[in-house]
């Protein structure tokens, strides 16, 4: 899927509106699989092949706490990467 095509944007918003539906939660963060393309481009094409690790190729997101505001450049999130040393 490239980014023209994602949609979750619009998914995160209909979940969003229902997400109090939800029975025995366990926490109050929020978490996204989507693809910050300035974000992921920095990891993925400068630090991880300049690092001493590559990607172990596991499901990755990303938890939008406390520090998240929505369309805000202040913004925080933090971004789960399962990497590995480059030896292995």
């Amino acid at each position: 899927m490239s980014i023209t095509q994602d949609k979750t944007y619009e998914l995160w918003s209909n979940f969003m509106a229902r997400r109090n539906i939800i029975l025995n939660n366990i926490g109050i963060e929020l978490y996204s699989i989507s693809e910050g393309p300035k974000t992921y481009n920095y990891i993925f094409q400068e630090w991880l092949p300049n690092s001493d690790f590559k990607l172990n190729h596991r499901p990755h997101f990303a938890v939008m706490g406390e520090k998240y505001k929505r369309n805000n450049p202040d913004s925080k999130e933090e971004l789960w990467l399962p990497i590995k040393p480059k030896s292995r």
